[in-house]
């Protein structure tokens, strides 16, 4: 059996075909999903060209990805600081 697998996504309106890892299918299906959910918030609003639309869901999507970054830096730096309070009490 393969570990690849060739899936046809959907994004904005276009679909891509596309050869991906058989075990990371859901994470490209959920991340079309997320794109679609930003471009469909945006053409709610009037007046927005597409052009706007996808670049302002790809700044959501980039802005949601930057401030989950920045919270597991926190948490290694956290559980760092807790590692080695714990190997001191251990000395």
């Amino acid at each position: 059996m393969t570990d690849k697998l060739k899936i046809t996504i959907e994004v904005a309106g276009r679909r891509y075909k596309l050869t991906v890892n058989r075990d990371l299918e859901e994470a490209y299906r959920k991340a079309a999903r997320i794109i679609n959910d930003q471009v469909a918030y945006y053409k709610q609003k009037q007046d927005i060209e597409e052009q706007d639309i996808l670049a302002m869901a790809a700044f959501r999507v980039a802005l949601a990805y930057v401030a989950v970054q920045s919270e597991n830096n926190r948490n290694s730096a956290l559980l760092a600081g807790i590692c080695k309070e714990i190997e001191a009490e251990l000395s």
